[in-house]
């Protein structure tokens, strides 16, 4: 016995250590033997190995020591303190014997290795729990720090021998014969020296030392091995110190061998576990509104982090993860795996999901997971008798989920019973006896998890078969149900596209009525419109003349009437187009109030027209359209207010350096418009009420053409209405400044009043209407001019091709040839003798586009029916000028030609 061996004899025995047979040499001799057993040169032996363990038990080798621990009894220890007595063991055939009785125990104190004098009345048996007991008078609430010591005696002819150690809360030192053969962590007599850390390991033993057997008693002569086994332990940090579990001593090539199995079945089964969680993340990607493959993935994750924390797997693939982490992920995985657990069993019946009973688990699952992720480690485990509770609760209520389904015989129910009886005998186990990942019938627990994890991922496969199959019905379904669809369409297409066609035929023959009826009326508002142009410059009696004022003022509203018309039909054949110039606003709002003035005037209204100082002069925008708006709006202001005002109020709020927003608002008195008015006051042929139409008359197209000629210009038109007090109507346009320039003073008379031609032309008239060739004649005669006349396009070629003219005045649609074919057959002959002759165009088509197809076909002017005496003139005039340009240059060029010969 070591308490009666000298310091000397100790020294002794450490060279003894050095110099014996069963020494480090041969522990690393088998240390080479293990390393040869690997997974790459024994892949057939470890795959068959590692089945027999997970579905038949241990294997042979971890079978064979209760057989041989009951031929060979270990023998009672003797009285002693501190010693036992395994001298008649045998460790050859690879048994294990646990060291649990007759261990020396020092409170509060760490002994050294080899300290004869320290002694100790007092004995511990393992497992031994410091909760609770009583320390120096004292009840111990699990914290502190000791030293266990026991000698063991051994047969002298022992092998090389291995320690097991598990469950040392919280860190502790192992030495045998004075070396340190396991460290976990660092015991500390106070908290602060602590490096806490618990894992359980294999360690290989020294060579006993040879006892002097005159020394020992007499129940000992014939031992004559010993190993002094010295454990310093404190805890801390944990709720229980002490001992859990007793120590294991045994044939070391057999531990070490065993040890090994059972951690390549733990990182097998690790792998196998990995590769189904990924399977059923990709399942849950692939279907996305199928969670039962995301609930299992997430309970395989927790069940994989609570395996590879409790069996330090980190620590064995060479990662240092402090305590304090391992343990809060540990019982985090432990909660949050249960609550995955219900979670995927009401994902599978969601049918038998109780909505108030996964409400309270999860706020408790919440609870208790923030318990273990923020507070002390002391704290939370002194609750996990509260956390197996909630792990037991889960697999109890998923049982009862498993047996509701078989009542309701729902799919795949028996084999879901199996497999949470399965986890329930596993999990009672385990939280009964604590012990989930030891040797032997501990894995019990492992197991019943694998055997879930197994079954569960068979329920999920025959699901993803069966939705698979499903899935390939419906899309076959579906398949005909799209075929039958697209036949549908197509019909349906063709019918719409006929119906389209019908539609576009049927506006664009509108239209063509529209275009066609604008271009009749306007041949005899042309006549009559002329006709009153022509009498206004003659002398005539006051009676006359104010009967040719009244047929004036009737062509200009059926004119008007008829433009509107004509817009309307633009609009609609998306025909009408925005031409941009440089528009005088204070010469354009001028010219209104000069329009309206007389009317104004007669009716005793007051009028005013208000410009800010900060609208320029001159904005970018089309003029015309801008004036048909405000005229618009004018003349409705007029028509509608029997007394009181009429005003044009313009203002401009800056955007940029370059823009303005110009506001227009006219503003009366008149009758107002009430609120059921105000939501058809912009429709097509609508006015405000019935009664309106027969008091003032009008087609109600007015209001409607200016809203789509503002939205046009990208600009709005609005109504700021108050009923029964007059109405204010305001054009907003977002314009571009234009330069600024001074306008030369213009004469409010057209110049064929005031001047006649220079010279006398030669002009041609191709005309076939004779009301026209008479306003015709009455125009030119008050420019000093005559004309010739033929009744087709025909007849003006051939009149064309025997005599010289200055000017062609070309009506369009005319029988036998019409004007464009005339003028295309005119600029086609090149030698003819009036190739280059100017062609104005005299006609009543106005529709967009008809001015440019014109110029096209060799035209040189433009004059819309019915005619403007002024615009007639300048179109003239700008035609003989073009004409004189051309001839000047063609005299310029002769001369250069002639040197060059």
């Amino acid at each position: 016995m070591l308490n009666y061996i000298t310091n000397n004899k100790i020294q002794e025995r450490l060279i003894q250590l050095r110099n014996h047979p069963y020494s480090w040499t041969f522990a690393q001799k088998v240390g080479v033997d293990l390393g040869d057993f690997n997974l790459h040169t024994h892949f057939r032996a470890l795959t068959c190995l590692i089945a027999v363990f997970w579905f038949a038990g241990w294997p042979a080798a971890g079978r064979a020591p209760a057989k041989n621990e009951n031929a060979h009894p270990i023998n009672k220890p003797i009285p002693a303190s501190g010693i036992i007595d395994l001298t008649a063991h045998d460790f050859s055939a690879g048994t294990k014997v646990k060291l649990t009785d007759n261990w020396e125990f020092f409170w509060k104190a760490f002994i050294s290795p080899g300290n004869t004098l320290a002694k100790s009345e007092k004995t511990a048996s393992l497992p031994h729990n410091w909760d609770g007991q009583i320390f120096e008078n004292e009840k111990n609430k699990g914290t502190g720090f000791a030293t266990y010591r026991l000698t063991v005696l051994l047969p002298a002819n022992a092998p090389p021998l291995a320690l097991s150690s598990r469950g040392l809360s919280y860190a502790s030192h192992i030495y045998a014969n004075g070396v340190l053969i396991q460290a976990k962590g660092k015991p500390g007599a106070q908290r602060a020296d602590e490096i806490p850390q618990s894992y359980g390991m294999v360690s290989l033993l020294p060579s006993p030392s040879i006892v002097d057997n005159t020394s020992l008693p007499l129940t000992t002569k014939n031992a004559p091995n010993e190993i002094e086994l010295i454990i310093h332990l404190s805890n801390y940090f944990h709720a229980k110190g002490g001992v859990a579990e007793p120590l294991v001593i045994g044939n070391a090539k057999a531990m070490m061998l065993l040890d090994n199995q059972k951690n390549l079945a733990l990182r097998m089964m690790i792998g196998v576990m990995l590769a189904l969680t990924l399977y059923h993340l990709v399942l849950f990607a692939a279907r996305p509104a199928e969670r039962v493959p995301l609930q299992f993935a997430a309970y395989m994750s927790a069940v994989l982090v609570y395996i590879v924390v409790s069996n330090n797997v980190l620590s064995m693939i060479g990662y240092d993860v402090p305590a304090s982490l391992l343990l809060r992920l540990e019982y985090f995985s432990l909660i949050i795996g249960a609550y995955f657990v219900l979670q995927f069993m009401w994902g599978l019946y969601p049918q038998l999901r109780l909505p108030k009973i996964n409400m309270v688990f999860s706020v408790y699952v919440a609870v208790f997971s923030c318990i273990a992720l923020l507070f002390p480690a002391r704290l939370y485990t002194l609750l996990l008798p509260l956390f197996q509770l909630g792990v037991l609760t889960a697999v109890t209520i998923a049982l009862a989920i498993v047996l509701t389904a078989i009542k309701e015989k729902l799919p795949h129910a028996r084999v879901l019973l199996l497999a949470c009886l399965g986890i329930l005998i596993g999990t009672v186990y385990g939280v009964l006896t604590h012990k989930a990942g030891g040797s032997g019938p501990d894995n019990a627990i492992y197991l019943s998890v694998c055997f879930f994890i197994l079954t569960q991922a068979v329920v999920i496969g025959r699901q993803a078969a069966l939705a698979t199959e499903t899935l390939e019905k419906l899309r076959e379904k579906l398949q005909n149900t799209n075929f039958q669809l697209e036949t549908r369409v197509a019909e349906r297409t063709k019918e719409l596209q006929a119906s389209v066609k019908k539609a576009n035929t049927a506006n664009q023959a509108k239209t063509d009525f529209l275009s066609m009826m604008s271009h009749e009326l306007r041949t005899p508002m042309n006549a009559v419109l002329g006709s009153a142009q022509s009498l206004k410059h003659q002398a005539l009696p006051q009676a006359a003349s104010d009967l040719v004022n009244t047929l004036s003022d009737a062509g200009e509203i059926l004119m008007t009437l008829l433009n509107d018309i004509l817009d309307l039909a633009k609009i609609e054949a998306g025909k009408l187009e925005i031409e941009e110039s440089d528009v005088d606003l204070r010469e354009l709002l001028g010219g209104v109030e000069r329009m309206y003035r007389p009317q104004i005037d007669d009716k005793g209204l007051s009028f005013s027209l208000n410009i800010e100082d900060d609208v320029p002069q001159l904005v970018r925008g089309d003029t015309t359209r801008i004036r048909q708006i405000i005229f618009n709006l004018v003349s409705n202001a007029v028509k509608f207010t029997t007394e009181g005002s009429v005003s044009i109020q313009t203002k401009a709020l800056t955007t940029n350096a370059n823009r303005i927003a110009l506001c227009i608002t006219v503003s009366d008195t008149g009758i107002g418009i009430d609120k059921k008015a105000r939501k058809k006051l912009f429709k097509q042929f609508e006015q405000a009420e019935k009664s309106t139409s027969r008091r003032f008359g009008g087609t109600g197209l007015g209001l409607a053409i200016s809203k789509e000629l503002a939205a046009l210009m990208g600009g709005d038109l609005t109504l700021d209405p108050k009923t029964g007090v007059g109405s204010s109507f305001t054009l907003h346009l977002d314009v571009e400044i234009a330069a600024q320039k001074t306008a030369a003073p213009k004469s409010n008379k057209p110049a064929a009043e005031t001047k006649s031609m220079r010279r006398n032309l030669r002009i041609l008239a191709a005309e076939d209407n004779m009301m026209n060739r008479q306003v015709l004649t009455a125009f030119l005669a008050s420019f000093k001019q005559t004309t010739e006349y033929a009744d087709n396009g025909q007849q003006a070629l051939d009149m064309l091709a025997c005599k010289a003219f200055d000017l062609v005045l070309m009506d369009i649609q005319m029988p036998i040839m019409d004007g464009v074919s005339a003028v295309k057959a005119l600029r086609a002959d090149k030698n003819g003798l009036n190739t280059n002759v100017p062609v104005v165009a005299m006609t009543a088509n106005t529709m967009s586009g008809d001015r440019e197809r014109y110029l096209d076909a060799g035209m040189d002017g433009f004059v819309p029916k019915p005619m403007d005496i002024r615009v007639l003139y300048t179109e003239m005039v700008r035609a003989t000028e073009k004409k004189r340009t051309r001839a000047f240059a063609a005299k310029l060029k002769k001369p250069r030609a002639k040197r060059r010969a």
